[in-house]
């Protein structure tokens, strides 16, 4: 492997630097060579490696299919089972809220039938007062003579 500008730029920086300096880049240049060598060897192997499974050896498709299935089934049970929960838990909503509603009417049911019964009665106490005053009224004319 040849990078002619990387090592022209490298050397050129190299002699700028202090000698120590100069070593830890060259070395870590060579870390970085010997790891990218390491890398390109793995990825030769691995290719090799796919080659021959391709060409005949165990599948992988035969396990991951009945695999697939099978988390495929499980995940469909899972969603149905979420979509039930979910239907119930909107029935129960609506219900408790009709439920409130039919409470909240009722209640202003009684309200409406508690302040008629109050109306009545001041209506009644007024017609009594008037009745009453008519009464004073007359008695007191009956006296003074009028």
């Amino acid at each position: 492997v040849h990078f002619g500008e990387l090592e022209a730029i490298y050397k050129h920086a190299s002699t700028n630097l202090p000698s120590s300096e100069a070593t830890t880049i060259l070395e870590e240049e060579e870390e970085e060579e010997e790891e990218e060598e390491e890398e390109e060897e793995e990825n030769k192997t691995m290719r090799k490696r796919k080659r021959k499974k391709q060409g005949g050896g165990y599948s992988y498709s035969k396990v991951i299919t009945p695999m697939a299935e099978f988390f495929g089934n499980l995940m469909k049970q899972m969603m149905d089972h979420q979509e039930n929960l979910h239907k119930k838990f909107t029935e129960m909503i609506e219900r408790l809220d009709e439920e409130r509603r039919a409470r909240e009417e009722s209640w202003r049911n009684k309200e409406l039938a508690q302040l008629e019964k109050e109306a009545e009665a001041r209506s009644r106490e007024k017609q009594l007062a008037r009745n009453r005053e008519a009464i004073i009224v007359s008695y007191l004319e009956k006296i003074s003579g009028q």
